[in-house]
């Protein structure tokens, strides 16, 4: 392990096993916790934006008022966060203090270590809930969410109904089990309503 793996590990204690995110506090995590259960408590007042956790709303009405205090003495950038103002100062200084341990790469931020980390291991944590397809990145997967919006890409193999997410599928698919609606003489099941089982007809063609 390098010195800036085990100060990385040191400082980001908790971790997300759902995406491997790593957090310095037991109350970060819990926050971005809430971010993969999809629900946005917290609302803005000034555009009615919704956030998953109090710190991104906070970011993000800073927006409103224009506020950036953290002044870089070497080009007279300013930011919002004292946080963005220590990243960038980074740009001036050369510093990258994270390496990755297998290839040796530097980084000025250790999220983007643990990004590019993904592409020794394969790992692919951020998953879509349309279509299962898995992405190392976040941006990548949202990229790809927008190609869902209209389309139903799942279909049930028994009637070729189509669906947008395999949760819809699942609850779909009971009604085959079921003894109701109309029974197909080719192969037994049954499909509830008329227009399915009209579909379903189709696979025997």
């Amino acid at each position: 392990m390098s010195l800036s793996d085990a100060v990385s590990s040191r400082v980001f204690k908790y971790k997300c096993l759902q995406c491997g995110k790593l957090y310095i506090s037991a109350g970060g995590l819990h926050h971005h916790k809430i971010w993969h259960t999809g629900k946005k408590p917290y609302k803005c007042n000034n555009c009615e934006r919704c956030f998953s956790n109090i710190s991104d709303l906070k970011k993000h009405q800073k927006t409103h008022s224009g506020e950036k205090p953290f002044k870089c003495t070497h080009c007279d950038k300013c930011f919002a966060h004292a946080y963005s103002l220590k990243s960038h100062h980074r740009i001036h200084t050369g510093e990258k203090p994270y390496t990755c341990a297998d290839c040796g790469m530097h980084f000025r931020q250790a999220e983007v270590l643990l990004r590019h980390k993904r592409t020794h291991t394969g790992e692919r944590p951020h998953k879509c809930n349309v279509c299962g397809k898995c992405f190392a990145q976040l941006a990548t997967l949202r990229r790809h969410e927008l190609t869902h919006r209209d389309e139903k890409p799942i279909a049930c193999n028994e009637c070729g109904r189509r669906f947008k997410r395999a949760g819809n599928l699942k609850q779909h698919r009971k009604r085959h089990t079921s003894k109701q609606g109309y029974k197909c003489i080719e192969c037994g099941i049954h499909i509830l309503h008329l227009i399915d089982f009209q579909l379903h007809k189709k696979v025997h063609w």
